[in-house]
């Protein structure tokens, strides 16, 4: 099962973990051996040089920030051009100070993925482990909708569509469904023609059921901005200010406007995953889990394939639980970091509270 997609069924199902959380104090500093009460660093009193860090992560509009380097929940106001922090977390989503992330050029690697000895055994981890290179991994984009709409031949370098269908509520709050039936043309470096085809709601409901648009649209220049409500290509002079368009496609990979992506409020239901004929789908889907394109980080995989979250969802009990895994962060400090999240809950006011993300963490090197 799919990681956001756990965390969409449990939200649904009305946890009472997951409520708001009181402001806290940051508590004490890593030369404290006191716990603090709200978030902050103090010592690992089971291994010398260790720590552990708890985040306010309670936010699911904002990041909390942790230095590795310096020990320290530290305060980001521009993450994408600040070396001061190494990794940071938003609820469950994880994410570290490089890729798409930052600047920093901060790169990790789960333990559990290489198939390490240590993978589940924080404390025996004691030097740096041996990591190819292309075993680092570096914060990138997980669209939603991406490079699901077509099939590329690795032999031939021929691209091809799979008419899969998506559906998405787009910057107006309305609902489109919509796939690309068509490419012509393309290939490495070259767009071509690409149709999408399309039924569009304006009126807010969920009703699908009209007649099918389908429009073509020239990729040869490597960029194309598409809006529903405009019902063509729209002119746009930056993508991350504008909310004029819902998808935007170069490179073969379709961006939609939210998350990580745009100011839109843009979010996609993978409608393939349950159907395959168009026209059966008359009703975009109520209560479907909706995602906005997110990032993809060595503690949070992919959406659309089985990714390396760093929990489980437990069913039995409604809590996410943290599967142990031993991640190595090579930070800011151009230090190695041994990492284990512990924890995703605090207590307040006699009940537990989601959110705390707590984790340890030492110096390898």
């Amino acid at each position: 099962m799919k990681a956001r997609f756990w965390v969409w069924f449990a939200l649904v199902a009305g946890l009472a973990v997951f409520g708001c959380s009181d402001d806290d104090d940051n508590g004490s500093g890593p030369d404290d051996n006191n716990e603090p009460e709200g978030e902050g660093v103090w010592v690992d009193e089971e291994a010398g040089g260790g720590f552990y860090a708890r985040l306010d992560a309670t936010a699911y509009d904002a990041y909390a920030y942790l230095s590795l380097a310096d020990g320290e929940v530290v305060t980001v106001n521009d993450p994408m051009n600040d070396n001061g922090w190494d990794l940071a977390f938003s609820r469950y989503n994880g994410k570290l100070n490089g890729g798409i992330s930052g600047s920093a050029e901060v790169v990790g690697v789960d333990l559990d993925d290489i198939g390490h000895q240590h993978a589940m055994d924080y404390y025996a981890l004691n030097e740096v482990p041996d990591v190819a290179e292309d075993e680092w991994e570096a914060d990138a984009y997980d669209l939603m909708v991406g490079d699901n709409w077509y099939n590329y031949n690795p032999q031939t370098h021929e691209f091809s569509v799979n008419n899969n269908i998506f559906v998405l509520n787009d910057t107006d709050g309305n609902y489109a469904k919509f796939r690309f039936p068509t490419l012509e043309g393309g290939g490495m470096g070259n767009m071509g023609t690409i149709t999408i085809e399309y039924v569009y709601n304006a009126d807010g409901s969920n009703d699908l059921n009209g007649d099918p648009v389908s429009v073509e649209l020239d990729g040869s220049d490597g960029e194309i901005y598409f809006s529903f409500s405009e019902g063509g290509e729209v002119e746009v002079a930056d993508r991350m200010s504008s909310t004029a368009w819902d998808l935007y496609i170069t490179g073969f990979d379709v961006y939609t406007n939210g998350g990580v992506s745009g100011p839109g409020d843009c979010a996609v239901y993978p409608m393939y995953q349950d159907e395959d004929d168009f026209e059966a789908v008359t009703m975009a889907p109520e209560g479907a889990p909706f995602f906005s394109d997110a990032v993809q980080s060595v503690f949070i995989g992919s959406v659309n394939e089985t990714g390396s979250a760093w929990y489980e969802y437990n069913p039995q009990v409604h809590e996410l639980v943290s599967k142990g895994h031993v991640y190595v962060i090579k930070a800011t400090d151009d230090k190695h970091y041994k990492l284990e999240i512990t924890n995703y809950y605090k207590e307040v006011d006699g009940e537990a509270d989601a959110g705390w993300v707590t984790m340890r963490y030492a110096a390898l090197d």
